[in-house]
């Protein structure tokens, strides 16, 4: 665990004085010509140690979790930064919560799949219905994985981002081996699957968080130091093409990035600052 922060910290720092230049030569996208204002608008209670991930509810109210080894609980905290309700989820164990995210019927998923050494073998996401209270449990490896873990330039089996979309959920990888994000698709229905990725692209930093624009049908993916914005096209399968990335230079490992109305972007991180990312007009 150390080694791993250690890492972390190395991390931020990189990346808070790395542009995006190196993202856009290798993706060929133009310089985002957006402008964002950048506020922190609340710090998180103290029951919220390491936020992880972080859905919007409306754009007053927003769910959190805590990262591995925290209780099996779901926070609802408002733009102040007060706690305003504590679900337990129900036949679930928090062995590394690294994502949450929502479809359009208000299914919260919780993706279990933090795999910093890429040796975890129960991999899994917990899909939660807020109206009956139960949960089912969605099982998941990776086919592309043939050891555990893999020699370190092909550590790309760790996971902290995902997203639903139509029927489906999206994994993003962390990309700490090589660099190259993969995409995963897998149905949203209780079960047992094995994924190959369906899309790779380059990152020059690792993937902590991810975001759905349905209305602008755009994927935010959140890093150390940087967020990365993605257009989406859909047809028989889902095109994805990276469009932008824009500098969050705030020297924190933020990890929840969530999408709020009007193109504005909330993103939590591990030190408990909620921050408010709006296009400037």
């Amino acid at each position: 665990m150390f080694k791993i922060k250690v890492f972390i910290f190395i991390s931020l720092i990189k990346n808070s004085f790395c542009p995006c230049g190196k993202d856009r030569r290798m993706n060929e996208f133009e310089k985002s010509e957006t402008q964002y204002k950048i506020e922190k608008i609340a710090t998180l209670p103290s029951v919220i140690n390491e936020s992880s991930g972080i859905v919007m509810i409306n754009d007053s109210v927003f769910w959190t979790i805590n990262d591995g080894g925290g209780k099996s609980e779901l926070y609802e905290v408002d733009r102040k930064g007060t706690l305003q309700s504590v679900i337990k989820i129900p036949n679930s164990t928090n062995v590394d919560w690294e994502e949450i995210t929502l479809d359009k019927k208000g299914t919260i998923y919780i993706g279990d799949f933090g795999n910093n050494d890429n040796t975890r073998k129960d991999l899994c996401i917990y899909k939660y219905n807020p109206l009956n209270q139960t949960t089912e449990r969605i099982d998941f490896s990776y086919l592309d994985q043939h050891t555990f873990p893999p020699e370190k330039k092909n550590k790309n089996f760790d996971c902290e981002a995902m997203f639903h979309l139509n029927d489906s959920l999206y994994l993003v990888s962390k990309n700490r081996g090589n660099k190259m994000v993969r995409f995963y698709k897998m149905p949203d229905k209780a079960g047992v699957y094995q994924l190959l990725p369906f899309y790779t692209t380059y990152v020059n930093s690792m993937i902590t968080g991810a975001s759905i624009d349905y209305k602008n049908e755009k994927i935010a993916l959140l890093s150390y130091g940087k967020f990365y914005l993605l257009d989406i096209e859909q047809g028989e399968s889902l095109h994805l093409k990276m469009i932008s990335c824009v500098r969050f230079a705030r020297n924190a490992q933020a990890e929840g990035i969530a999408y709020g109305k009007n193109d504005v972007l909330f993103v939590t991180n591990e030190q408990g600052t909620v921050f408010k990312i709006s296009p400037k007009k």
